[in-house]
């Protein structure tokens, strides 16, 4: 598992995507979002999903998005878009 701080609004759109039920590995809040842990193979394709002048959250933010308009997890739940 490594642990990645992302934005809180980064994690909210995680939240958004899950499965009913399904659960972040201790979530912990910090002064700038929250740190969660992911399995690497997890971290590696959010980092190889990556664009240009995106930084991880909006990289979670822009799948989480594109998943919930696919119909995905959650039963399509709006995510916030980053400010």
């Amino acid at each position: 598992m490594i642990g990645i701080t992302i934005r809180e609004d980064a994690y909210n759109a995680i939240l958004a995507s899950l499965a009913a039920g399904a659960r972040l590995f201790q979530p912990q809040r910090t002064i700038s979002g929250y740190r969660i842990w992911l399995p690497r193979k997890a971290c590696n394709l959010l980092f190889d999903n990556r664009r240009r002048g995106e930084d991880i959250s909006d990289t979670i933010i822009r799948i989480a998005e594109a998943w919930c308009e696919l119909g995905g997890s959650n039963g399509g739940a709006q995510v916030r878009e980053h400010q």
